[in-house]
């Protein structure tokens, strides 16, 4: 799914739904749909492709998965590479969970990013919640807010509307995804 594509997503679910927890679902839609496609899309599978062919990669190479993280023209984020009773792991820390194909798993989306494509295409504020210390949000005043899954909160003095759902990060980190609509 490209960027287009996902802006019409985005477009389309905030102008059919005139109740805003209708219009909530839409966006938490928007929102699981660009996680599936940057877990599980085209530009992941070929990149998996290309560095699964790669053998000192598949050996675990530190400085090979070092090399392929950083080639220009490819957004690569994280690598690991489980050989044997070695684990070779190079990358971002907090990053969109990705494929994984004879012990080589990729990622090509940091949380940071998907926050603000989320954002950027929805107009909603964002905030995702891994492990202790993996905060990302699209409003620094987000972090630091007690979050219900769902329904109405206030948040440093504005009303929001509130959705969240789950999804599995990198090597098994469970993410909590917030949307937080527009205030009232």
């Amino acid at each position: 799914m490209n960027l287009a594509t996902l802006g019409v997503l985005a477009v389309a679910g905030a102008t059919s739904c005139a109740a805003p927890a209708g219009a909530t679902n839409a966006y938490v839609n928007v929102a699981q749909r660009i996680y599936k496609s940057e877990r599980d899309g085209s530009a992941v599978r070929a990149s998996l492709r290309r560095i699964s062919h790669d053998r000192a990669a598949m050996r675990g190479s530190r400085a090979e998965l070092l090399r392929q993280l950083y080639l220009p023209g490819f957004h690569v984020v994280r690598l690991r590479v489980v050989h044997g009773a070695r684990v070779t792991d190079v990358g971002g820390r907090f990053v969109v969970a990705g494929r994984s194909v004879g012990g080589l798993t990729i990622s090509i989306q940091d949380v940071i990013g998907y926050v603000k494509l989320v954002s950027k295409l929805t107009g909603q504020g964002v905030l995702v919640r891994g492990r202790d210390g993996h905060v990302v949000a699209s409003d620094p005043v987000f972090a630091k807010a007690s979050l219900p899954s769902s329904g109405a909160v206030s948040v440093d003095g504005h009303e929001y509307q509130v959705s969240s759902f789950t999804e599995p990060g990198f090597a098994g980190e469970k993410l909590r995804i917030w949307l937080l609509g527009q205030p009232t």
